[in-house]
């Protein structure tokens, strides 16, 4: 699949595609955006490929205290409907306490899901690039700069917000949206302080578009 995505001074054509030798994808999926598009993508390219009823899809929501689970739980059912398509979901993988404290995912969660895997597997987690500091209209920084890993695949790696974002939109998948969480510092709702919501309030001016889940 190749999509031209993202606002003018930022668009970019991306390109997705799944092995044709997988029979079982593993989804980090956190409840935020970036993870509930990451989503939709697999599923749109498996539904273009005729292997959406052939392949396994299993989300994995690793425990942390940022409401992780509730509206990850929402956004698998959600997206299953929409793609008529049974979606495994572990909700509850267990999470280092550092890790935890951190609102992460930590190396020790990652790697027990890893061994879990069986062959034919192909792991996914939706992390993506800081706004670049030059057009950005905030001051909070991303306090981690994600890199690639041998355990899972990162199609988002460099990738903005509004590029992400827009990929939803391309999809026609926009309704998951009010299903997702993006503060790192209350569990329901926004701050409007911190860098992620700073981040998801500038991907929705710049595509020209409404975030339904405002409140």
């Amino acid at each position: 699949m190749e999509l031209a995505i993202g606002p003018n001074d930022l668009e970019v054509n991306f390109k997705f595609t799944i092995p044709a030798d997988i029979y079982e994808i593993v989804l980090y999926l956190s409840g935020g955006l970036d993870s509930a598009t990451l989503l939709c993508l697999i599923l749109t390219e498996l539904k273009n490929t005729q292997r959406l009823g052939q392949t396994n899809i299993k989300c994995v929501t690793v425990v942390k205290n940022d409401g992780s689970m509730q509206y990850s739980t929402d956004i698998v059912k959600h997206i299953s409907l929409l793609f008529n398509k049974e979606i495994e979901h572990v909700n509850n993988c267990v999470n280092d306490e550092d890790s935890i404290t951190k609102g992460r995912v930590g190396v020790y969660a990652i790697k027990e899901i890893w061994k879990r895997s069986g062959p034919n597997t192909k792991s996914y987690m939706a992390v993506n690039k800081m706004a670049p500091s030059d057009i950005r209209p905030f001051r909070q920084e991303l306090l981690v700069v994600y890199k690639e890993s041998p355990y899972y695949d990162s199609p988002f790696l460099n990738l903005h917000k509004p590029q992400i974002l827009d990929i939803l939109f391309k999809l026609n998948c926009e309704s998951v949206i009010p299903y997702t969480h993006t503060c790192t510092v209350i569990v329901e709702g926004r701050c409007n302080q911190c860098y992620s919501c700073a981040e998801r309030s500038w991907a929705f001016s710049l595509l020209g578009k409404q975030d339904p889940s405002i409140n």
